[in-house]
């Protein structure tokens, strides 16, 4: 997939693909993640999370990336996407 995607990109009309995805589906990476870490953090709980975390690694997740789930991820991205 990303093979044929990437073909758009260095065909003649290559530039105006890349403007297109620049403007619009970059935008949408960060409303997704946001969104993402919403859900993660607040709907399902960071701790809750963490701990099947580290049931399937075998390693606790430090706190400072639980308050990136919670707290500093969300606000970045919708920063970025205003």
């Amino acid at each position: 997939v990303g093979c044929l995607i990437s073909g758009l990109f260095v065909s003649r009309p290559g530039i105006y693909w890349f403007a297109l995805w620049d403007a619009y589906v970059v935008w949408a990476v960060f409303i997704v993640v946001g969104i993402e870490c919403v859900g993660v953090a607040y709907g399902y709980g960071a701790a809750k999370f963490s701990e099947e975390v580290r049931k399937g690694a075998g390693r606790a997740v430090p706190r400072f990336i639980q308050m990136c789930w919670s707290f500093i991820t969300p606000f970045l991205c919708s920063v970025l996407a205003v």
